[in-house]
């Protein structure tokens, strides 16, 4: 009996020693964020689950945010991770719209320099450019199609649906690889643009001898130099000969002579 008692208090004092040594050792640390975490996953403390977070706005639509609105999205970046504030049209086409670019009444400036448009400006309820490392870094991710909306000042609205559209890294100036027209009353100026870098007053580009970015008051993916030009200046409907080209200008609706009250470029990943 004595034997056994023995053996039960050996048994507890090793067991004490035990616990106190666990007990010493520091918590596990949570592990840095890592392009897990930018790819949308988010591996959380030591031994969590995954938490899977949303990418792009047709992520949000599935997760339940099916109005339209600004949202958190979390999107691969190359090398970093960070939120960013978009706003999701979840009306048009079944949704899940991401909007990239946006025009309606002329109150910013988009004759702006290469960093304006890398990093974005403007405001995700009203005129904006997303930026150029953002489009990139949604695009990336997956396949994408590319939506334009377009509304002139007598307000007739009109579409151009691309299926295929990708933006590259600034390693390649953001080059434009844009394809797939698939038709829409505003019809196809942008498959023109397909293959070039994109180009601000500051950061020549183009395939022209000058620069096209400075002759037409805008930043886009210019070649010789555009049968599109959504950056460019506000202007109002009909314009003078010394304006031609230089508006909000989509060529294949209402030619260079006209510039458009609204235009809305947004991308979503492909069904």
């Amino acid at each position: 009996m004595m034997k056994l008692v023995c053996l039960v208090v050996a048994i507890l004092c090793v067991l004490e020693t035990v616990g106190q040594q666990i007990a010493q050792k520091p918590p596990p640390a949570i592990p840095p964020p890592d392009k897990t975490c930018c790819g949308g996953i988010y591996n959380g403390a030591a031994g969590g689950a995954p938490v899977h977070m949303p990418t792009n706005c047709q992520d949000i639509r599935e997760l339940g945010g099916g109005r339209d609105g600004v949202y958190t999205i979390f999107p691969a970046f190359s090398d970093l991770c960070r939120p960013v504030r978009v706003f999701c049209d979840q009306s048009i086409q079944g949704g899940g719209w991401t909007v990239i670019q946006r025009r309606m009444d002329g109150r910013l400036n988009f004759n702006r320099d290469w960093a304006s448009y890398r990093d974005g400006f403007g405001y995700n309820s009203g005129e904006l450019w997303l930026g150029n490392e953002v489009i990139h870094a949604i695009s990336a991710q997956a396949r994408y199609e590319l939506l334009v909306v377009l509304e002139d000042w007598q307000f007739t609205t009109v579409e151009s649906h691309y299926r295929n559209f990708y933006v590259g890294s600034e390693a390649t100036n953001y080059t434009l690889r844009v394809a797939g027209f698939t038709g829409g009353p505003a019809g196809d100026a942008l498959s023109a643009h397909n293959g070039n870098q994109f180009s601000t007053y500051d950061r020549d580009n183009d395939r022209w001898a000058g620069n096209c970015a400075v002759e037409y008051t805008g930043a886009w993916w210019y070649s010789t130099c555009h049968n599109s030009n959504l950056n460019g200046q506000y202007l109002r409907g009909i314009v003078g000969a010394g304006q031609n080209a230089k508006g909000v200008v989509w060529f294949t609706f209402h030619g260079y002579g006209y510039s458009l009250k609204t235009s809305i470029m947004m991308i979503r990943p492909r069904f």
